[in-house]
């Protein structure tokens, strides 16, 4: 090989490999926020508030929910469960923390979606659809199962 045709060989195996980078990190798969397990018991008649559960799986970046809302109910809260001196206590919060690549649960007797307001009693075997904001990823509208009042989380699909 000719002295002068090292630079040129050189150029060519940079383009190449940068190629190579850039197609293989603009190929479209950047794993999103998504969830998981959404549910709710059912509630009795006369009984105008329920919560959800769910979890929460981060992306490729951080990102945080902002909002939650439902047509089922007038009022939808992202609420924290704090104990303070044997005191247990439920409030709305700004919103949660979700990390990259972290997963957050939304379970019983600590943070989950509280809902006021409820149009109609939530019924064993229905489903019904939760909107959860993210900075980052936008909205992301997620099936709710209800299930019978006295049973626990169901089984994972």
């Amino acid at each position: 090989m000719k002295p002068s045709a090292r630079p040129t060989l050189l150029a060519v195996a940079i383009a190449c490999l940068t190629w190579w980078t850039l197609a293989a990190a603009g190929n479209g798969h950047t794993e999103k926020v998504r969830v998981t397990a959404a549910w709710a018991r059912a509630t009795a008649p006369g009984v105008d508030a329920a919560a959800v559960y769910l979890t929460i799986h981060g992306g490729d970046r951080a990102d945080r929910l902002m909002a939650v809302s439902t047509p089922r109910a007038t009022v939808a809260q992202i609420h924290t469960v704090t104990t303070d001196s044997g005191v247990t206590r439920m409030r709305e919060t700004e919103g949660i923390e979700i990390a990259a690549h972290a997963t957050v649960p939304l379970a019983p007797e600590g943070r989950h979606v509280m809902l006021m307001g409820l149009s109609r009693p939530l019924i064993p075997g229905e489903r019904f659809t939760l909107s959860l904001r993210f900075a980052q990823a936008g909205q992301l509208d997620v099936s709710v199962e209800v299930v019978p009042a006295t049973a626990g989380a169901p089984a994972p699909h």
